[in-house]
């Protein structure tokens, strides 16, 4: 079901639908601006953070894909608000290229929740959680269907184009295995990860603009003026979650105490001073002498003892009775 915007049964030009459409554009001008910000923070923090060549390569092409498909839906809002304006022949060729364009922008979804999947993934293995991983399994078959039947939904509008019942049935079926890949992803993370993990606040937020918009666009809640001003803008707000809960992660990496990594280059430090040990030199013996006492316990003899210096106690004695 595409937005009532979109089609070309639908009056284009009457006030009404002009100043929705302004308000829409408004609206995404001011998101896209905030985009394009978060998306070169996401790409210099991918830069100067990440290591790993492989995954810093596939982060950055999912970056740049969101961002390509957030610019195309606003440029297209912008191409659609100028010829409702103008009122002329153009505004239907415009209209009918709509949902086809629509169909492409949607290709977001299974890509965000590829990134939530990973995400979570990555939660789940720091902080041992592995026994919830068949929930991302779920997920991961939820965001392959979903994947799937969105470039089916693709190849069918253009097939029938400008749009036909089964294009419709395929787009709402992609979208509602959005919502469910998004749901056990968040699931498996668990509640707590809001709180510890960088970036499950704005995954929370992120799931429930995916629900919200499966609402609105394929329920009997759904109206002309919800659809033609909520849709456009839900692609912007799915499009910032990616960038957003990559610079979020930069952030908390920063602020955590890293291990010291080993480096090949030498640096050489002032160390400071040793304390040293100062000694005396000993202190000069003076050479002994024998000294000569007379014995006269008994008969008469003489004892020679070695004697320490003068001062000193004697280290050792012995007698010679060879006189």
């Amino acid at each position: 079901m595409a937005p009532p915007s979109f089609d070309s049964d639908a009056p284009l030009s009457t006030p009404v639908t002009i100043r929705m459409a302004i308000f829409s554009l408004v609206a995404q001008t001011f998101l896209f601006g905030t985009n394009s910000g978060l998306f070169v923070a996401a790409v210099g923090t991918l830069v100067k953070r990440s290591k790993a060549p492989l995954p810093r390569t596939t982060l950055m092409l999912l970056l740049s894909s969101i961002f390509a498909l957030s610019a195309l839906s606003w440029v297209f809002g912008a191409i659609d608000v100028g010829h409702r304006i103008s009122s002329n022949k153009t505004v239907d060729e415009i209209a009918r290229i709509a949902p086809l364009v629509s169909s492409i922008v949607e290709i977001n979804y299974p890509l965000a929740d590829g990134f939530l999947i990973w995400r979570a993934w990555t939660y789940l293995k720091s902080a041992g959680l592995q026994r919830r991983r068949p929930l991302l399994w779920i997920s991961g078959f939820a965001c392959g269907g979903a994947a799937t039947l969105t470039i089916a939904t693709i190849v069918s509008r253009i097939a029938f184009f400008p749009t036909s019942r089964l294009s419709d049935i395929l787009e709402a079926t992609s979208l509602g295995l959005s919502v469910v890949s998004a749901l056990f992803a968040l699931s498996a993370s668990g509640p707590n990860a809001s709180l510890s993990d960088a970036g499950g606040g704005v995954a929370v937020l992120y799931t429930l603009s995916v629900i919200s918009l499966f609402v609105v666009r394929f329920t009997p809640l759904s109206s002309t003026v919800i659809l033609t001003v909520y849709t456009p803008i839900n692609y912007q707000i799915s499009n910032a979650y990616p960038a957003t809960a990559i610079l979020l992660l930069g952030r908390q990496t920063e602020e955590l105490p890293l291990p010291p990594i080993p480096s090949p280059a030498i640096s050489v430090r002032k160390s400071a001073p040793t304390p040293t040990i100062k000694v005396d030199p000993a202190p000069k013996t003076q050479p002994t002498r024998p000294v000569i006492a007379i014995d006269i316990s008994g008969p008469l003899r003489l004892t020679r003892t070695l004697s320490s210096p003068r001062g000193a106690p004697n280290q050792s004695r012995f007698s010679d009775t060879s006189f």
